[in-house]
């Protein structure tokens, strides 16, 4: 079994963006839910932009999967992790194999996700669930219709190349 050290990165610790100044929010075309009991906070609205954003590397993918979370809570409201789970979920059905430009998500990200988000799809997709968001190898790659084995290997293989990147990077 391998091991490795990965330098946790906080993606709870990290404010999101100001994407009305690029252009207007998704959010504002949104009926939000009325009931009380139901409180999106802005560190749970954060969390769920940042992780689909790296998902999708499309910041439009990313706000559809966390307004998708939010109107399916709205009949069943959700816990922090299951509205987490719902947005992930949200976000991979939005994910395509077209080569994608990256250009909007990588200026508003920091240096070390934009290091994230030039990994190959699947290698990122891995990180972002197990290292990032917190998942098990078997919620994983139940999302990502991998094997445990899969996503283990492709795990490893991500952690390598973010420190082969950061190796380089650091030279410049």
């Amino acid at each position: 079994m391998r091991t490795h050290s990965v330098r946790r990165i906080a993606i709870d610790r990290i404010q999101p963006p100001a994407i009305a100044d690029q252009r207007a929010s998704r959010l504002d075309e949104v009926a939000l839910p009325t009931d009380s009991s139901m409180l999106f906070t802005s560190d749970l609205l954060g969390r769920a932009f940042w992780a689909t954003l790296l998902l999708t590397g499309q910041v439009i993918h990313a706000e559809a999967a966390v307004l998708e979370a939010i109107c399916r809570s709205e009949p069943d409201p959700a816990s922090d992790e299951t509205f987490i789970v719902r947005a992930v979920t949200a976000a991979i059905s939005e994910i395509t194999e077209s080569v994608e430009d990256y250009n909007a998500a990588l200026s508003i990200l920091p240096l070390e996700l934009q290091q994230v988000l030039r990994l190959p799809s699947v290698l990122r997709h891995c990180f972002v669930l197990r290292t990032l968001v917190g998942f098990t190898e078997g919620d994983c790659a139940r999302l990502l219709h991998l094997t445990v084995g899969q996503v283990d290997e492709a795990l490893f293989e991500a952690v390598q190349q973010l420190v082969r990147i950061s190796r380089n990077s650091d030279r410049l």
